[in-house]
């Protein structure tokens, strides 16, 4: 019987320092936000196919969990094993002493996985006490430092700020931070999250789940082609696919539009003008 595709991660603490819960517990829901982050995006936006449980754990310092990978009841296809290597291999070019074994050489990296994975390396430098994260899997294994987010911002480069729009499924909302942001899932492109003004909870609340466009001062990595965060002006929410009208009830809704030619004659001369 095959087993489980498995990524182990060990974090390490600064001298004198004990790993505490709040940062064992954080970095492995930042890890779990990056691995479904990638796994949407290898999906084309839809859901993730892969979720993940505990396999091992160790208690000894350095603290070590064992994820194991399995395949979503929803899925249609297995991905676990594409959707690990991929996140391995972008940490690799960020990591410090990333050992790779001669036959799985590593792919180019895509620029909106690094974008997607940004969180979770940015998250050593906002807590204090770990020193290194080493992530491992199959025969590749990974150490992120206090140094890898600034890799991972040059390889991005600068950020970029500009007015314009997101679509996608509004979701996530957290209304405690401050300020408040929710986050939208579009079908193409990293996850944005998008800063809201409080006034506006009670739309945002009304939007959840559903298809929105949201309009606003949008910022972007000078190397990605999509856009990471916002600071929302306003939104749009469109209807949902049971809400639309169907083909028959749209017959007829329109008498006349064609003047005083026929239906037929006004498709005909469309037809042969395209023609």
């Amino acid at each position: 019987m095959a087993t489980d595709p498995q990524l182990s991660v060990t974090l390490e603490a600064k001298a004198g320092a004990d790993v505490r819960l709040e940062d064992f517990a954080g970095y492995l829901e930042e890890l779990r936000g990056a691995l479904n982050a990638v796994d949407r995006r290898l999906t084309l936006g839809g859901k993730p196919t892969t979720y993940y449980t505990i396999g091992g754990l160790t208690k000894a310092s350095p603290a070590t969990v064992v994820l194991d990978a399995h395949i979503h009841s929803r899925a249609m296809s297995d991905q676990r094993n594409q959707v690990l290597s991929t996140m391995v291999s972008a940490l690799a070019a960020i990591g410090e002493n990333g050992m790779h074994a001669p036959e799985q050489p590593v792919p180019p990296v895509d620029i909106d996985v690094l974008a997607e994975i940004k969180p979770l390396v940015d998250r050593l430098t906002q807590r204090g006490r770990l020193e290194r994260v080493r992530i491992a899997y199959k025969n590749t294994a990974v150490a992120l430092t206090r140094e890898s987010p600034a890799k991972i911002t040059a390889l991005l480069g600068g950020e970029l700020n500009e007015v314009g729009s997101v679509r996608g499924v509004l979701g996530l909302v957290n209304a405690h931070s401050e300020p408040p942001y929710f986050r939208v899932y579009p079908t193409v492109g990293p996850i944005v999250k998008c800063y809201f003004k409080t006034a506006m909870l009670p739309e945002v609340r009304s939007a959840l789940k559903h298809h929105v466009e949201i309009i606003g001062k949008l910022k972007s990595y000078a190397k990605a082609f999509h856009p990471h965060e916002a600071l929302v002006d306003s939104i749009e929410q469109f209807p949902d696919d049971e809400d639309l009208p169907t083909l028959e009830q749209l017959f007829g809704i329109a008498p006349g539009a064609t003047g005083d030619e026929s239906p037929e004659n006004f498709v005909r001369r469309l037809r042969d003008e395209w023609e």
